[in-house]
């Protein structure tokens, strides 16, 4: 896999804000007072990834949240073109990662290609101790006619810049289990959602090691690890970041999760979205030195 000389990953939309938290040498926050509008916090998640290798630069919208009110306003008020982005990559097909995106491109004046898994536009639902909620439905005609062009790939997908999809993920841990709430219709079949379609962004950085970004880890982050060293031959990992989904696992999970972590020894992991207090707050205990809290506006320079 080729490997790529810098990369600036900002968020651009996640539940948590706080303009109060230190920056540091290659995380910087946004700080009381420095922009004109306040940024919008909310459930859904969103990077703006900038990569450069030599003398190419590539923008790629890593989903775009739950709303197309907060990604926009997040993404002018931090100073971003719209029309300077490449391509979108959507992780999965749940809407508070792809709730935005047909806000983004009717504010677009160009055609955006939207790489993504085909079961990501499947009907999805969730059930709840209130209930049956969905369907959440993935408007591919309205996307299509307001310049999206859908790019569907099940297998990992090189760009050419030192940049790549997990394509589907392999499940090779014990302790990693499917959430039972999440549903899917696939073949008319109303039946327990997998999250098959879910995959993760890889970047070699030079001489450093992988950064993995996640928009759920509904697979298992340990599993996604694995998964991307597997399809990349790269055994490094430098950063991990994104959503862990650990808000509803059990303590032991937590536990053989931060387990992996130490054994991978990444040197930043930066949790988001879904990952939920508990296991921020053991990961932050167990993993000081390698743990930081996610804001929307965090920008990481790495």
């Amino acid at each position: 896999m080729l490997s790529v000389d810098k990369v600036v990953i900002q968020t651009i939309v996640d539940n948590y804000i706080d303009v109060f938290e230190p920056s540091t040498d290659a995380i910087k926050r946004i700080s009381p007072g420095e922009l004109k509008e306040p940024l919008i916090a909310g459930h859904g998640l969103s990077f703006l990834i900038e990569i450069i290798r030599g003398n190419q630069t590539k923008k790629i919208l890593m989903d775009t949240s739950h709303s197309s009110n907060a990604l926009l306003h997040n993404l002018r008020n931090l100073g971003h073109e719209l029309d300077d982005i490449d391509n979108v990559f959507l992780s999965h097909g749940h809407p508070d990662h792809y709730g935005g995106l047909l806000g983004f491109l009717n504010s677009r004046n160009i055609e955006t290609p939207i790489l993504m898994h085909p079961e990501g536009q499947f009907p999805r639902y969730i059930v709840t101790p209130g209930g049956v909620r969905g369907p959440f439905l993935f408007e591919r005609e309205k996307i299509e006619e307001a310049g999206g062009l859908i790019v569907e790939a099940k297998n990992q997908v090189s760009l050419d810049i030192g940049v790549a999809t997990t394509g589907e993920i392999e499940r090779t841990t014990d302790f990693e289990k499917p959430w039972i709430g999440p549903k899917i219709v696939k073949d008319n079949v109303f039946q327990d959602d997998y999250f098959m379609d879910e995959q993760a962004l890889v970047l070699n950085l030079k001489d450093r090691g992988l950064i993995i970004l996640v928009g759920c880890s509904h697979p298992g982050i340990v599993n996604i690890i694995e998964h991307a060293q597997k399809v990349t031959g790269v055994k490094e990992v430098y950063g991990i970041i994104g959503g862990l989904h650990l808000t509803v696992a059990k303590d032991e999970v937590i536990e053989k999760t931060i387990d992996a972590f130490k054994e991978k020894n990444p040197s930043i992991i930066i949790p988001a979205h879904c990952t939920g207090f508990r296991a921020m707050k053991k990961i932050s205990e167990e993993i000081p030195e390698q743990f930081f809290v996610n804001c929307v506006g965090t920008k990481i320079f790495l």
